[in-house]
C-alpha cells in the first residue's frame, strides 16, 4: 500500500472517530492513537454505569510497507481490566491482524477492542448482580433456618442428651447439698428422690418384679375384731 492509501485510511479513521482519534505523527511512518471505551451497560437504577466501564487507548505506528506487514501497537491508559482481561483483548487484536493482513485493518482492530471492552463490562455487571442475588438467598436461608429451627439428627440429639444429663446431675448434687439438715444430717424423701436417680426407675422395677415379690407388713392392719361396727350404723345405710 502506498503512503497515499495510508493517508486515505487515516482520513477515514478521523471521520469514524472524530473525538477519539488523533494523528500524533503526520509524516511516514505515521503514528496515531485512538481512545476506546466500552458501551454503557444496562444496569439497575441503584448502580453507576461508570462502575463497570472499561477503556484504553490504542497507540499504533504504520510502517511504510503496512498493511503488508503488521502495524506496531501498544495499549495504554487502561482502566477496568485485570491481567487476564487484558490478555483477552490483546489476543483479539493479534487475531484481527492475522485475519486482515494485506488490508487496511486499524478500524477492524478498534472495533474488536471496543467489542471486547463492552463484553467485559457486561460480565462485570452480571457478576455483581449474581453476587447480590447469592447474598440475598443466603440471608433468606438464614432467616428461614431461624424460623423453623435446626432439624434434629441422631448426632445432635445425643449431644443434647449428654448436656441435659450433665445439667440434671449437677442439679441433683446441688439439691442434696442444700437438703441436709445441719442438726440431724437427714434429708427428706423428696430430696432423696431428687438426688438419687436410681430411684427414678424404682416403681418400674417393682412392677416388673410381679406380685409374688411383694412383702406385706401385717402389723399395719387391724384384726377384724378390732373393728366395732354398730348394727344401727349399718341399718342407717
Amino acid at each position: 500500500m502506498s503512503l497515499e492509501e495510508q493517508e486515505i485510511e487515516i482520513d477515514a479513521l478521523r471521520s469514524i472517530y472524530p473525538e477519539e482519534f488523533e494523528l500524533t505523527k503526520e509524516d511516514a511512518p505515521f503514528e496515531l492513537k485512538v481512545f476506546l471505551v466500552s458501551q454503557p451497560v444496562d444496569c439497575g437504577p441503584e448502580d453507576d454505569p461508570e462502575e463497570f466501564e472499561t477503556k484504553l487507548t490504542l497507540l499504533a505506528t504504520l510502517p511504510e510497507t503496512y498493511p503488508e506487514v503488521s502495524p506496531e501497537y501498544r495499549l495504554v491508559d487502561i482502566k477496568g481490566l485485570d491481567d487476564m482481561e487484558f490478555e483477552t483483548v490483546d489476543l483479539a487484536i493479534k487475531q484481527q491482524i492475522e485475519d486482515n493482513m494485506g488490508m487496511s485493518m486499524i478500524f477492524a482492530i478498534c472495533s474488536e477492542i471496543q467489542n471486547q471492552l463492552s463484553s467485559i463490562s457486561e460480565q462485570k455487571m452480571k457478576a455483581k448482580e449474581a453476587e447480590i442475588e447469592r447474598k440475598k438467598k443466603e440471608q433468606e436461608e438464614i432467616e428461614m433456618q431461624r424460623l423453623i429451627g435446626t432439624p434434629v439428627t441422631v448426632q445432635s440429639f445425643l449431644e443434647w442428651k449428654a448436656k441435659f444429663d450433665a445439667e440434671v446431675t449437677s442439679k441433683r448434687v446441688a439439691t442434696k447439698a442444700a437438703a441436709i439438715d445441719d442438726k440431724s444430717g437427714k434429708i427428706t424423701g423428696k430430696q432423696l428422690f431428687l438426688q438419687d436417680n436410681k430411684l427414678d426407675s424404682s416403681d418400674l422395677a417393682f412392677l416388673e418384679g410381679g406380685i409374688e415379690t411383694m412383702e406385706i407388713n401385717e402389723s399395719l392392719f387391724q384384726e377384724e375384731d378390732d373393728f366395732d361396727i354398730e348394727d344401727d350404723e349399718l341399718s342407717d345405710d
